[in-house]
């Protein structure tokens, strides 16, 4: 917060229909609360018959006063135009960043349930184009998470997160900012 004004500072296009920031996510079809004290929906529209596959559109939200904050739309390969609540509007050219390799830790220092390592067999099994493959790997983490849902069911264990906890009907990051930075309000 500068100021009392929710600021927000958007970082890469990350890939097809998401968008990262270090303040807002937005992505597609879902909520998101983060850092920063912003939070963000946002839906792609239509499907590639329309053309409209790579559509973005979103509002930013600051989580303690629910207001609106700025108004997202474009393309997460091209431009995206925000428009804030002051009636200010920017673009942002995304094909004119620079794209930032990402860093990821080694898979042997990964937890066992981290993306990377968890999907490994299924993506090695797409990248040989062994689609059978990939399926029967695919299929097999399906079937255990299956049975560990119904093992904490029967149990009546709860599902733990790492990062994320349940607030109201959705779920927040454990420690975003707005709940850690003192924030000061507008003197009136």
């Amino acid at each position: 917060m500068q100021g009392g004004e929710p600021v927000s500072t958007m970082k890469v296009s990350e890939s097809e229909g998401k968008l990262e920031g270090q303040a807002t996510a937005v992505t597609p079809n879902k909520n998101s609360s983060c850092g920063g004290g912003i939070s963000s929906s946002s839906s792609s529209r239509g499907g590639s018959a329309k053309g409209w596959q790579y559509r973005v559109t979103a509002e930013v939200k600051h989580n303690i006063t629910n207001t609106v904050v700025c108004r997202v739309q474009g393309e997460w390969n091209s431009v995206l135009e925000f428009t804030y609540s002051n009636g200010e509007t920017k673009y942002v050219d995304l094909t004119k960043l620079a794209v930032t390799k990402k860093r990821v830790r080694p898979l042997e220092k990964q937890d066992p349930f981290e993306s990377r390592r968890l999907w490994k067999n299924v993506t090695d099994s797409l990248r040989e184009s062994e689609i059978d493959k990939a399926t029967e790997h695919k299929h097999t983490l399906e079937e255990r998470q299956r049975t560990e849902e119904r093992h904490r069911t029967e149990t009546g264990t709860p599902w733990k997160t790492k990062y994320f906890i349940k607030e109201g009907d959705g779920w927040v990051y454990h420690k975003p900012l707005w709940k850690i930075i003192p924030t000061t309000q507008p003197a009136e």
